[in-house]
């Protein structure tokens, strides 16, 4: 796949999948909305990570500035 995010959008992702790994590791009581907190951190820093977001794909969207 092609990449898709750029630096800013990468910085933004990294940020909010750090926060809520944070949230969602450390939240009383264990409910299912520490699952969904893990989740999306897990989908941002992957997605931040890799270069690439499937959504983004989707709907033709592009953050990366042209090389």
């Amino acid at each position: 796949m092609k990449r898709n995010i750029g630096v800013l959008d990468k910085g933004v992702r990294i940020f909010a999948g750090t926060v809520f790994g944070m949230i969602g590791f450390t939240r009383e009581p264990r409910t299912a909305l520490n699952a969904v907190l893990l989740l999306a951190a897990a989908y941002l820093l992957i997605t931040a990570l890799a270069g690439v977001c499937g959504l983004y794909s989707a709907f033709g969207l592009n953050t990366r500035e042209k090389d």
